[in-house]
């Protein structure tokens, strides 16, 4: 349960990260 959570919350993390990146090329 934790090991997804920690993944989920990886994932979720390069969402974000991804789409502040993309964001800023703007």
């Amino acid at each position: 349960d934790l090991f997804i959570r920690k993944s989920c919350l990886h994932l979720s993390v390069l969402l974000l990260g991804g789409l502040y990146t993309n964001l800023e090329e703007f």
